[in-house]
C-alpha cells in the first residue's frame, strides 16, 4: 500500500481558523494528558492531596484546575490578587 507523506508546515502559516477547522475533527471525548491522569486517580487520593494544602491553595485548585475557571476568574471568586492564583 502506498504511504501518503506528511506536510511540514509552519507555525506561523498557521491560522485561527485552521485550528478551530481542526479541532472540530477531533473526537469530542478528547481530554488533556493531565485530565486522563486525574480521572485515573482514585478519588480518595484526589481528596486526600487536596485537603492536605496548606490555606486556600485547595480553593485555588479547584476553581482553576477542576472547574476550568481562569487565573482572573478565580482570583475574582475568591476575592485574592490574580498574582496570587
Amino acid at each position: 500500500a502506498k504511504q501518503s507523506r506528511v506536510s511540514e508546515v509552519s507555525s506561523d502559516d498557521i491560522t485561527e481558523r485552521d485550528m478551530a477547522t481542526s479541532a472540530s475533527r477531533l473526537p469530542a471525548g478528547l481530554q488533556s494528558a493531565e485530565a486522563e491522569v486525574l480521572d485515573a486517580l482514585p478519588a480518595g487520593d484526589i481528596r486526600d492531596a487536596m485537603s492536605s494544602l496548606p490555606g486556600g491553595f485547595a480553593e485555588v485548585l479547584f476553581y482553576a484546575d477542576v472547574e476550568g475557571y481562569t487565573y482572573a476568574e478565580t482570583a475574582v471568586i475568591l476575592d485574592i490578587p490574580i498574582g496570587t492564583v
